[in-house]
C-alpha cells in the first residue's frame, strides 16, 4: 500500500496487475476523477474506489491534487470477498474517518513480520465485510452526505454555503446534518467548504501564474484582502508566501491543510 497525490492537470496512470484481484483507492481529500475502459467516475474525499486489479487506469485532477491511499488485494479462495468486491465497482462512499485505519494497514504491510501482515489483509477483509452489512438508517445517511459534498463541490465559486439549502435538499433538519457532516467529514459544512476553497488555490499560487485577486474572484471571495486572511488561518501564510521561490528558483512547498 502506498500514500498517493495526484496533481494539477496530471495524468497519473497504473497499468493492471496478476493474479486477480481487486485494486483499491480511498481518497481523503481533493478531487478528480478515475478513469479506466468505459469507465469514467468522479472521486473525492471518503470514497473508496474499486477496480478489478487486471484493469489499467488513470486519475485525471484538475484545479486541486487528489490524494489517497492504493493497494492491491488478493482474495484467494475467498469467494465471497470476491463477489462483495465485485459488487461496489467501481466506488462506495465510507467517511474520512478511516485515514488511520489505512495509515494502519499500510504500517502493518511494510512490517518484515508475516502476522504483521496477514494481520493487514484481514483488517482489509473486515472492512469490506463492514460496508456491505446492511443498515438501512446508515446507507441514507451516507447518501446525504455524499450529495452534499458534490453540492459543496460545485459550489466552490459562490461566496457564501446555503447549509439550510443542503440539508433541506438533503430532506434532513439543518442542526441534524451539521451534525451529521460533521461526525463523516471531521469538520461543520461551512468549514469544509473554506478548507476546499483553499485547497482549490493552493496549486493555482503555486504552479501557475493567475493573478490573487484573480483566484480570489473565482474562489467567490468578496476581495483579495479577505482571501489573503482566510488563506493565512488555513495555512499559516498568506497567499504572496506561497508564490515567494527558494535560493534554486523552486516555488515553495505546498502546506497541507489541517481540518
Amino acid at each position: 500500500m502506498r500514500f498517493c497525490e495526484y496533481r494539477p492537470d496530471g495524468v497519473s496512470g497504473v497499468a493492471g496487475s496478476a493474479p486477480k484481484g481487486f485494486t483499491l483507492l480511498y481518497f481523503v481529500d481533493g478531487s478528480g476523477k478515475l478513469c479506466a475502459e468505459g469507465l469514467s467516475v468522479p472521486v473525492g474525499p471518503g470514497e473508496l474506489a474499486i477496480l478489478p486489479s487486471a484493469l489499467a487506469f488513470k486519475v485525471k485532477t484538475k484545479q486541486n491534487s487528489l490524494r489517497g491511499y492504493q493497494t492491491v488485494l488478493h482474495p484467494c479462495g475467498m469467494p465471497d470477498i470476491d463477489k462483495l468486491l465485485a459488487a461496489r465497482i467501481p466506488k462506495v462512499f465510507i467517511g474520512l474517518k478511516r485515514r488511520w485505519f489505512f495509515e494502519t494497514v499500510k504500517a502493518r504491510l511494510a512490517s518484515d513480520h508475516p502476522y504483521a501482515r496477514r494481520a493487514a489483509f484481514h483488517s482489509l477483509v473486515s472492512l469490506i465485510y463492514e460496508i456491505n452489512t446492511p443498515h438501512p438508517e446508515l446507507a441514507q445517511e451516507t447518501a446525504a452526505v455524499e450529495g452534499a459534498l458534490r453540492e459543496i463541490q460545485g459550489r466552490l465559486a459562490e461566496p457564501v454555503l446555503d447549509v439550510r439549502a443542503l440539508a433541506s435538499n438533503a430532506g434532513l433538519d439543518p442542526s441534524y446534518f451539521i451534525r451529521l457532516f460533521k461526525s463523516h467529514l471531521g469538520v461543520p459544512p461551512l468549514r469544509y467548504f473554506l478548507r476546499l476553497k483553499i485547497e482549490t488555490a493552493q496549486p493555482l499560487l503555486s504552479e501557475s501564474e493567475l493573478p490573487i485577486h484573480t483566484i480570489a474572484r473565482d474562489l467567490g471571495f468578496s476581495d483579495p484582502f479577505h482571501f489573503s486572511r482566510t488563506f493565512k488561518r488555513f495555512t499559516g501564510r498568506s497567499p504572496s508566501d506561497l508564490r515567494k521561490v527558494d535560493g534554486k528558483g523552486k516555488p515553495a512547498k505546498r502546506k497541507a491543510i489541517p481540518a
